[in-house]
């Protein structure tokens, strides 16, 4: 029997080894899952945090395999920025 995933997972400097986080996991999931270890308060959760793996915000509706992150990846909670929204809505006035 194959051992379950491990990921791990960054915090303001704190690591954590989560288990079960294999690559078909949602990165929502993922998010709510180390929440729950760091002791994160938000109500939505993407409201206030987002992932980011080498400096890449992932897309918390897809998988981390959807998101190209390798297997065993350190993947990082950080605080939501508004910045990107910005930009994000400048690039939609263009398009």
């Amino acid at each position: 029997m194959a051992a379950a995933a491990k990921g791990t997972v960054l915090w303001d400097g704190h690591r954590v080894q989560l288990s079960g986080l294999g690559q078909n996991v949602a990165a929502h999931q993922i998010l709510k899952r180390a929440a729950e270890e760091f002791g994160l308060k938000g109500d939505p959760l993407h409201a206030h945090y987002q992932l980011r793996h080498q400096r890449r915000v992932l897309d918390l509706s897809m998988t981390l395999a959807q998101s190209g992150v390798p297997p065993n990846a350190l993947v990082d909670v950080v605080r939501h920025s508004d910045g990107g929204a910005a930009r994000r809505e400048q690039q939609r006035e263009r398009d």
